[in-house]
């Protein structure tokens, strides 16, 4: 297999954190959304209440610790809520410096990648038929059963529902017969593609649907020419057990979270 640069696939997670920061700006989203890049670190903020966990830095590596703290001054200083730093495998000085400046590995972040030269990929394999998103009553189609299948709360329905109305995210439903079942979205960025917002309507689940999505999206990046795609999902979820089935390498990454000092978590 290819030796993938892991730095292409952070690049591309944060094209796609850029456009859904500026989507949810032009819906015009409660709260601020922004993104920046200081020099090796990518930085994603928004003071949007509920939407706190997209706030973090990542590619903290030896090479980008002296970045850190300026950009922590500078969020703080702007009003932006604490930030999580993600990082991947890190060296014990960066660690030390994470720990002084009160940050607390609080779990894992896996980041996924896959050659995608390696190997052909099917289109199809199963009873299930995907589509691609093509008019504006399958793009309605597609986000009522996206959001349905996350059952999240409103404020991040909202969001979901801003970033998957743009004309960069692809998206792709899941049918059974005439029913849609399931919905998932692909953003390509340069070589790369980002596999985001997948979901499976809750009474379907565990009838394959999101492997079946995978594996179409995969073929259709691969037929648009991306060499590599990304993903990322919670750890030891299906998601991440579809990935990995998939052929994608899981890279672990390490969510570190500094708590305030009324935080009883500190204490």
């Amino acid at each position: 297999m290819r030796v993938m640069d892991l730095a292409g696939a952070e690049s591309s997670l944060h094209e796609r954190f850029e456009l859904a920061c500026a989507a949810a700006t032009t819906a015009g989203l409660p709260g601020t959304f922004g993104t920046a890049k200081v020099r090796g670190l990518r930085v994603v903020m928004t003071t949007a209440v509920g939407l706190g966990f997209l706030n973090s830095i990542t590619v903290l590596d030896e090479s980008s610790t002296a970045d850190l703290s300026p950009v922590l001054d500078h969020l703080r200083a702007t009003g932006m809520p604490p930030t999580c730093v993600v990082t991947g495998s890190v060296a014990p000085e960066v660690s030390r410096l994470l720990a002084s400046l009160g940050f607390v590995a609080t779990g894992l972040r896996p980041l996924a990648v896959l050659d995608l030269s390696a190997d052909d990929v099917a289109l199809t394999t199963s009873r299930l038929t995907v589509t691609e998103v093509v008019s504006a009553a399958e793009r309605a189609t597609f986000l009522d059963v996206l959001t349905a299948g996350y059952a999240a709360s409103e404020t991040v329905e909202r969001f979901v529902r801003a970033e998957h109305s743009m004309g960069a995210i692809r998206g792709f439903l899941a049918w059974d017969g005439s029913t849609p079942v399931g919905a998932a979205a692909l953003s390509i960025h340069g070589e790369w593609v980002v596999l985001g917002g997948a979901a499976t309507l809750t009474q379907h689940r565990g009838a394959g649907v999101q492997a079946e999505l995978l594996r179409y999206r995969l073929g259709v990046a691969a037929a648009a020419g991306a060499r590599c795609a990304t993903a990322t999902a919670a750890a030891n979820s299906p998601s991440a057990r579809n990935l990995v089935r998939a052929g994608f390498r899981v890279v672990e990454r390490t969510a570190w979270t500094r708590f305030l000092p009324s935080d009883p978590r500190t204490s």
